[in-house]
C-alpha cells in the first residue's frame, strides 16, 4: 500500500495551486485583451501578483471551487472600488456561510451588484 506523507501532500497541493493561478492569469490576459476598457491599467507582472494575492484571499474566505475563486478574482480586478467600499461586511458574511452552495450564491449576488454599480455589464 502506498502512503503519502503530509509533506508530499503539501508539495502536490502547492503545485496544483500554482498551476491554477497560472491558468487563471492566462485567462485574465485573454479577457483583458477582449475588454481592455474594463480592466485597470496595470502591467502584466502586477496582474499576475494581484491574481495570486486574490486567490489566496479567496481561499482564506472559505472559497474552494475554481469557479468561485475565479469569480472572486474577477470581482476584485474589475470592481475594486465597489469591493473595498463593502469589503468588511461582505467578508464577514461570506465567512458565516457553512454551506458552499450558499456561499457561492452570495458571491454571485455580490458580483452582480458590483458589476451593476460599476456599469460594466458587457464583461
Amino acid at each position: 500500500m502506498l502512503i503519502i506523507r503530509k509533506e508530499q501532500m503539501d508539495v502536490l497541493r502547492d503545485a496544483a495551486l500554482r498551476r491554477y493561478k497560472n491558468t487563471l492569469y492566462a485567462k485574465m490576459l485573454e479577457l483583458r485583451k477582449a475588454h481592455a476598457e474594463a480592466f485597470p491599467l496595470i502591467s502584466d507582472a502586477d496582474l499576475a501578483h494581484r491574481i495570486s494575492d486574490f486567490v489566496d484571499d479567496a481561499r482564506s474566505l472559505g472559497l474552494k471551487s475554481q469557479r468561485d475563486i475565479a469569480l472572486f478574482v474577477s470581482l476584485r480586478l474589475l470592481c475594486e472600488e465597489v469591493y473595498l467600499d463593502h469589503a468588511q461586511r461582505w467578508r464577514e458574511e461570506l465567512r458565516t456561510f457553512t454551506n458552499p452552495q450558499t456561499r457561492s450564491d452570495y458571491l454571485h449576488e455580490i458580483f452582480n451588484y458590483a458589476i451593476a454599480v460599476e456599469g460594466k455589464r458587457d464583461v
